[in-house]
């Protein structure tokens, strides 16, 4: 299969001022994403969107693929990355004749994935025939909102009477789009890495850091160095 791994990299981010080229244990930080694509044993293919020249010439440095930059339009606060993705398999097909048949999108943000992580996802997606294939990290059975200032449970109240964590079923929540994977011709018609049949790929909360604020950084820093203590 020809599978394309889209790696994002707009140059403007207001959480971290230049989140995306910060080092990050000695690389900038969207490289890391770059080299778990790289280890992928199925990922034939690997380009980074940016409106950035300076980014993109660092991309291309680190042996990923620049082939035009993201129109302005598009690497906006407000820009949704679905268009990014939509935008670029368009100028590939109109310019290459190329259409991948599967898209990887590996956010910047999740240093920690592994190339391990990324063929796990793709070959969940493959052995069961489904759509497409998202990441994902367990988290608290309870979940609460808050509604005019009172708690109100997510999910069922019955699970509020059991007190035992081990009685509750296990939920996840996505883990800041570590891997998403999608067969084109589903992503092209939903729209949407969500829809249809899709899996979900259980990545451990250690590698699901997603970094989005300063303090976000510094821990996943902090783990990156000890990784080697985490995944004995």
């Amino acid at each position: 299969m020809n599978i394309l791994a889209i790696i994002p990299a707009r140059s403007g981010s207001k959480g971290i001022k230049g989140k995306n080229i910060k080092p990050f244990a000695g690389l900038p930080l969207f490289v890391h994403s770059i080299s778990a694509a790289q280890g992928s044993s199925f990922i034939n293919r690997i380009i980074v969107s940016t409106e950035s020249e300076s980014y993109a010439r660092i991309a291309k440095r680190f042996g990923a693929e620049v082939p035009f930059l993201r129109p302005g339009r598009l690497a906006r606060d407000s820009s949704l990355i679905m268009d990014t993705i939509l935008h670029l398999l368009r100028e590939l097909r109109k310019h290459e004749h190329y259409a991948p048949d599967v898209v990887v999108l590996l956010q910047p943000t999740s240093p920690l994935r592994t190339s391990a992580d990324i063929d796990s996802c793709i070959s969940l997606m493959k052995r069961k025939r489904l759509d497409g294939c998202v990441s994902l990290a367990r988290t608290e059975q309870l979940l609460f909102t808050l509604k005019s200032g009172n708690l109100d449970l997510l999910f069922k109240k019955s699970w509020v009477r059991m007190t035992n964590r081990q009685s509750l079923p296990d939920t996840y929540l996505l883990n800041g789009c570590a891997v998403f994977c999608a067969r084109t011709t589903n992503l092209l018609k939903r729209k949407s890495f969500y829809l249809g049949r899709i899996g979900g790929y259980v990545m451990p909360r250690w590698r699901s850091i997603d970094v989005d604020s300063p303090e976000d950084f510094l821990l996943a820093e902090l783990v990156f160095k000890h990784r080697r203590l985490f995944s004995r």
